[in-house]
């Protein structure tokens, strides 16, 4: 049962807030955990065992720092043992995605990374070991953000769950956060993907360059709506049953530099890894070579959280040189640099970065470079692309301009200088966003 399946919204989704309401707010983290584990359970079975084990393995290392505060020695093997625990579980399913093209289990990698931020927040002074493991269990194994996060803290969140305020405000927020999400997967991402998997499918040798431009854009633009349409529905599910989430997508093709967009691309995974791994190794406080060493370590694993592939190591990389030169060199002459060029620069590097996504590994990915920048005998363009593109003219309007924020700021004008209509708007518009869902999921 995917989250978003008409089952899901039309008869687990009710059912969950029906039962959150009716309830008192003490039992509510009880009630959102059950029918977290159920939701999971129908959606990917046994491995919900896997994922409970890991989380009552964190929660007894947890218990074990706080009671041996005088062992400093071994509280480090306690923190090496649930750190090693992560990569070991990350290398088998990568050793198991290379041979038998087995990909990890929905949700793994969230619990594992979210789990372990607890682990390091006890080791470090900065969070108690939880005496209700409800209240651990259920920040770990909300079912809506086992998909693409976001990723949560501990410190932040917890206070969330023990207050958790479910009203008619707090439901018609939600809920239009919600149907945002639904619209971003269903609608756009998914016909984003019926305009890419067929020229995916084009052998090279017989693919165009205006092809691979509009192959690697379609991926682009599949890849943020796909996985913010994800965060979405996660946060406005949580915002119905009075779950503060935060944001994991801020409008990332506006950004003007490589460092600005991963500041707004995925930001809950970057910010954990600059908090718990990059600072922890020097940050930018050391030479040259330190520097490059730990942004390149940083932001490779930051592309891996998008899937274990040699391609991932290089997009890794690719990202590695933009940072060093931002650093180094662009910063100093960004205000010379007009922000209408800086954008431009920027969305070229980010999109051209897409290509190591299209290709299955980094040789094809490189013939595929070819092939956009004119190094490779093939023609410009054909009638079949063209026919494609005209057929989907519509989407192909509405994704560039919703990924740049008009959407936003036209409801933040409409919402500052006429709030009534606003409001009516905003209703019949999400309503109408729905019923097209609707349609699309019939």
């Amino acid at each position: 049962m995917e989250v978003y399946s008409l089952s899901f919204i039309y008869l687990f989704l009710p059912v969950m807030l029906l039962a959150t309401w009716a309830v008192p707010a003490r039992v509510r983290p009880e009630i959102l955990l059950a029918a977290s584990l159920l939701a999971y359970y129908f959606l990917a079975g046994s491995n919900l065992w896997l994922l409970l084990t890991i989380l009552l393995f964190d929660w007894l290392i947890a218990w074990i720092l706080e009671h041996c505060d005088r062992l400093p020695r071994f509280r480090k093997v306690l923190l090496f043992c649930a750190v090693a625990k992560v990569f070991l579980i990350f290398l088998i399913y990568a050793l198991r995605f290379q041979r038998f093209g087995e990909v990890m289990p929905v949700g793994l990698t969230v619990v594992c990374v979210t789990s372990l931020g607890y682990v390091i927040d006890c080791y470090n002074g900065y969070a108690l070991w939880e005496r209700n493991p409800v209240n651990l269990f259920l920040l770990n194994l909300f079912f809506p953000k086992l998909y693409a996060g976001p990723i949560v803290s501990y410190g932040k969140e917890l206070p969330h769950l023990r207050c958790l305020n479910v009203t008619l405000e707090t439901l018609g927020k939600g809920g239009a956060i919600f149907v945002c999400g639904l619209a971003k997967t269903v609608i756009i991402a998914k016909s984003l993907k019926g305009i890419y998997e067929p020229l995916r499918e084009i052998p090279i040798y017989r693919t165009t360059v205006l092809t691979v431009w509009v192959m690697v854009l379609m991926l682009a633009y599949m890849v943020y709506f796909g996985a913010s349409g994800l965060c979405d529905i996660a946060r406005g599910i949580g915002a119905m049953v009075g779950f503060q989430l935060p944001e994991n997508f801020l409008h990332p093709y506006r950004a003007v530099s490589v460092n600005d967009f991963f500041s707004k691309f995925n930001l809950t995974v970057n910010r954990f890894v600059r908090r718990y791994l990059y600072i922890n190794l020097g940050g930018a406080n050391k030479d040259f070579l330190s520097n490059a060493a730990n942004i390149l370590l940083a932001t490779i694993l930051m592309s891996m959280w998008f899937g274990f592939r040699w391609n991932m190591v290089v997009w890794g990389g690719y990202f590695t040189c933009f940072l060093l030169l931002e650093r180094y060199w662009i910063h100093k002459h960004e205000d010379k640099i007009p922000t209408l060029f800086r954008w431009l620069y920027c969305s070229f590097v980010v999109m051209i970065s897409f290509v190591f996504w299209v290709g299955e590994t980094p040789s094809e990915s490189i013939s595929f470079l070819q092939v956009m920048f004119g190094m490779s005998r093939v023609e410009l363009f054909d009638k079949e692309l063209l026919y494609l593109l005209n057929s989907n003219w519509l989407v192909l309007v509405i994704a560039p301009l919703w990924a740049l924020g008009l959407p936003n700021a036209i409801s933040t004008l409409a919402k500052r200088y006429l709030p009534k209509i606003w409001e009516v708007g905003a209703a019949l518009g999400t309503g109408a966003l729905l019923v097209i869902v609707t349609a699309y999921l019939l």
